[in-house]
């Protein structure tokens, strides 16, 4: 294993560490994760040069970076000559990781026969940011404060748009709250039965990333499947796509009662594999991306 893929490897397992201490902090799992818990003032963070959003892991990097702005440069841009950044002193970079794809070609015999087959794989690449808090003379980031009633407006107008796209809503009078893969449906509380209307968007975008799994959208969800483990890390990936989507709106978002069950499996999974939080917040990403290109 070269340096970099070491040094790839323990950003990851730094960013594990950093959500296992979250989840084994008994006083925080009950309790709201408003946007400061993240770091986070409003939105999802981006790339202040391209407007490229982050994804998947690198976006959850950004949230516990501790930063409130959710702009960043790479460090090449904030040393340019031709501009008038000035890194502050003492300000140490953030490692995002950089997919990168390498294709071959490879030789086989088959039935004595020489074929070529193309052959694709990824890996990353470091690539260091500073955030716009570090640096002088950036520009002023525009302060748009939206009311709490502007911001269940776009909530709803969310969900609108996921009925729209063929999402089956079924409210009850119990609470209990599910996706059913076999009927293709999601099953809620009716919501004058929540606290606030935010606790009932954070409970539907959850089982709105369920929903996405069918076969007939990202087809991840299998029927059948019964291991444990599968069964909780679908539920780290819609909850993973729950805060995404809460801090796209700026919705605070209050962990679900029902997974302290699989708080003990997300942990020991967690410190078994320090890939296992990347690979389930890409999927949570490929959620918001999925639902972000649905026809309004």
């Amino acid at each position: 294993m070269n340096k970099k893929e070491n040094f790839t490897k323990k950003i990851q397992q730094d960013l594990t560490l950093k959500v296992i201490d979250l989840m084994e902090n008994k006083d925080l799992m009950n309790t709201k994760w408003n946007m400061e818990t993240f770091g986070l003032a409003s939105g999802l963070h981006y790339n202040h040069d391209s407007d490229h959003v982050f994804t998947g892991g690198n976006q959850l990097l950004c949230m516990f970076s501790g930063f409130t702005d959710n702009r960043w440069i790479t460090s090449s841009t904030a040393f340019k000559k031709d501009n008038d950044y000035k890194v502050k002193k003492g300000s140490k970079v953030t490692y995002l990781l950089q997919p990168r794809i390498v294709k071959n070609d490879v030789e086989k015999v088959i039935e004595g026969k020489k074929i070529t087959e193309e052959r694709t794989w990824n890996y990353f690449v470091p690539v260091a940011y500073f955030n716009l808090e570090q640096i002088d003379n950036a520009p002023e980031k525009e302060k748009i404060e939206l009311q709490e009633f502007q911001i269940i407006k776009q909530a709803e107008n969310f969900k609108t748009k996921m009925i729209k796209n063929d999402l089956d809503l079924r409210f009850t009078n119990e609470s209990r709250y599910f996706y059913s893969p076999s009927g293709d449906f999601i099953s809620m509380l009716r919501p004058e039965g929540f606290k606030n209307n935010i606790d009932f968007y954070s409970v539907f975008f959850h089982e709105t990333g369920h929903w996405t799994g069918h076969k007939s959208r990202l087809d991840r969800i299998q029927n059948g499947k019964s291991h444990k483990q599968d069964y909780a890390f679908e539920e780290l990936i819609a909850e993973l796509f729950a805060v995404f989507q809460c801090a796209s709106l700026g919705l605070e978002k209050m962990p679900r009662p029902d997974h302290a069950k699989y708080l003990k499996s997300w942990i020991k999974n967690l410190k078994d594999n320090y890939s296992y939080l990347w690979k389930a917040s890409s999927q949570a990403f490929k959620i918001v991306n999925y639902c972000d290109q649905l026809p309004n």
